[in-house]
């Protein structure tokens, strides 16, 4: 389910043993289960349970409502569009149903989703890649030093040695999203919420073609 669902945030899972069931919430940062509720012994919790999940959206279900899904001559894609205070709105059409994604299975971790994309506002800025552009999508370690980060201090080294040069990728453009996986355990209540915590980032680059084909 979290490799089905690009940026998925989280997902619910109900466990049932005999009479007495457990809530299991699972995101990128780790697995929460919830005390066992007997739903014959009390009822009218499980009633009020029930009733809550019937109105939940996909967006309460954990799907990640900035990338809808849309279908382009015939195949299943996400459209992402958001506003970026230096060059305004970015569109990205992310191609989920090429052959050439990659995909990661897996409950916890970084989760790397790397899937072609076009984007008109990019294109426009960096004039048209013969090879095309692809986005990087992971769940990346709050507390780490972002990737672009690093990026930037490789350029800077690649300024000053000239065997760095044309040797680093391109990023042409990047978002971090403002929802750590941290939230919800400290409205929990969870011990040392922050360990470990993960947000989502998209990552844009040229794309590169393996070495055999070049």
């Amino acid at each position: 389910m979290f490799a089905a669902n690009l940026g998925v945030n989280y997902l619910l899972n109900l466990i049932i043993v005999d009479d007495v069931m457990w809530i299991w919430y699972y995101d990128r940062q780790g697995i929460i289960q919830c005390s066992g509720i007997n739903f014959i012994q009390d009822l009218p919790r499980f009633m009020v349970l029930l009733y809550a999940l019937q109105r939940f959206d996909l967006h309460d279900w954990g799907r990640n409502k900035d990338f809808l899904p849309v279908q382009v001559e015939g195949k299943l894609c996400h459209e992402f569009k958001i506003r970026d205070e230096d060059l305004g709105m970015v569109d990205l059409l992310l191609h989920t149903s090429d052959d050439e994604r990659v995909t990661h299975y897996g409950l916890q971790g970084r989760a790397t989703n790397v899937v072609a994309v076009t984007s008109k506002m990019l294109t426009k800025k960096y004039s048209n890649f013969q090879d095309g552009m692809v986005a990087k999508i992971f769940w990346g370690e709050a507390s780490h030093t972002s990737e672009p980060d690093i990026l930037n201090k490789v350029r800077e080294i690649a300024e000053v040695h000239d065997t760095v040069k044309d040797h680093i990728p391109e990023l042409l453009w990047h978002h971090r999203f403002t929802n750590p996986r941290s939230a919800i355990r400290e409205a929990l209540g969870v011990p040392e919420p922050t360990t470990g915590s993960r947000v989502l980032y998209i990552l844009v680059f040229r794309k590169l073609l393996p070495i055999t084909k070049l």
